[in-house]
């Protein structure tokens, strides 16, 4: 989470929305929906940004598909292993 506030914007809190996510359903791949942005107050527009920034900071890693929601999938802080959730 340091990383992620040390960027402008909505990266904090589309990282907070992504930990949450992750939590609740167990894996460290989700997919950030429409519905969970809104939940976390998170413009389409401005997920894409904070994706991209948080992507560049190693801190997730994104696959995107024509149409489709992107994947996301939360990696250890300066590795590129999943992150362990217990």
């Amino acid at each position: 989470m340091r990383l992620a506030a040390a960027h402008r914007g909505k990266v904090t809190q589309l990282a907070v929305m992504l930990s949450c996510l992750a939590a609740e359903q167990g894996s460290s791949t989700v997919r950030p929906t429409r519905a969970a942005l809104r939940r976390f107050a998170v413009s389409r527009d401005a997920a894409y940004d904070a994706l991209r920034k948080l992507e560049a900071a190693g801190l997730v890693y994104v696959w995107r598909l024509p149409g489709r929601v992107p994947k996301v999938s939360l990696v250890e802080p300066g590795t590129d292993q999943a992150l362990r959730l217990s």
